[in-house]
């Protein structure tokens, strides 16, 4: 992070009830450290890039837009350095690349629930917005590789990021930071090029962004709220796995941003069918659709 940003502390725990885990962070809006959130997921003892070039060598691979086979992939990620990093494949939906590899991440940990963005009573095109962002993605890179952008998650889902193998470098910043962080139109992406060596130049507000840097390592969980602004880079080859989460927490927001391209009518509709939704949500309750 660079010298300009004052860091602050992200809390690390374990044998968090799920009780406490609701109180003190996930409706405080604060991000947390889980040191054993998903430690009955097969894949932390399973996983690492050999196990994908052994076991997947001909799979296609999409990482930078760029295609390979999960052998050569694997061979590339061996030889990323910090100058010269390996294509990094992220956002990668499990179910459809490695769908033989789902039960490796299930069952879905207690903190990551309730989830509202798997449940089926939205209607079709709201079921198609629910369903792209509540994905099992998976990420692998390398030394030097970083994510493109600093943003905060689509529709103000709250991100649970869990480390399967190798650390990476997370950087984090709070709603309340969003003057510094040069939004684009879409508001949850930042212009600003990297969180380490911004250009001040282009960027001089980015100074005074407060924001916190951790290392995520194996076994590791961190809940991202919505709206925290964040990004990585990669400090070893690193396989993480996340999981995006909505309920009473985040409803509000979620629905402001779902219907914010609406107008009119549509919009008036739509926001008043998803706050009644998150209502009866709320009370354990489904209406008819």
């Amino acid at each position: 992070m660079s010298t300009q940003t004052i860091e602050t502390v992200v809390e690390k725990r374990s044998n968090l009830s799920h009780a406490d885990f609701a109180r003190e962070y996930l409706f405080a809006s604060r991000p947390v450290v889980l040191e054993d959130g998903a430690a009955q997921w097969s894949a932390m003892k399973k996983w690492n890039p050999d196990f994908f070039k052994i076991n997947f060598p001909d799979r296609v691979l999409s990482a930078d837009g760029k295609s390979f086979t999960a052998s050569d992939y694997i061979d590339i990620l061996s030889a990323s350095t910090e100058r010269d990093p390996a294509p990094y494949m992220h956002n990668q939906n499990i179910a459809e690349v490695f769908p033989e590899l789902t039960a490796d991440v299930s069952p879905t940990p207690a903190y990551f629930q309730p989830n509202w963005l798997n449940d089926k009573y939205f209607p079709p095109k709201l079921d198609a917005i629910m369903r792209k962002n509540s994905v099992v993605e998976l990420y692998i890179g390398g030394p030097g590789g970083v994510f493109p952008v600093i943003h905060y998650d689509s529709i103000y889902t709250h991100a649970f990021l869990t480390q399967i193998y190798g650390e990476k470098e997370l950087f984090l910043w709070a709603p309340d930071q969003a003057p510094y962080m040069y939004a684009r139109r879409r508001n949850n992406v930042s212009d600003v090029n990297d969180a380490v060596n911004p250009d001040l130049d282009r960027f001089p507000l980015f100074a005074k962004a407060k924001g916190s840097a951790l290392i995520l390592r194996p076994g590791q969980t961190i809940f991202i709220p919505g709206g925290w602004w964040h990004t990585a880079r990669m400090l070893s080859q690193s396989i993480t796995v996340s999981v995006n989460v909505a309920n009473s927490s985040n409803w509000t927001e979620v629905t402001r941003d779902i219907v914010q391209d609406q107008n009119g009518p549509a919009k008036a509709a739509l926001s008043f069918y998803l706050t009644i939704l998150g209502s009866f949500k709320a009370k354990g309750q489904t209406p008819a659709i």
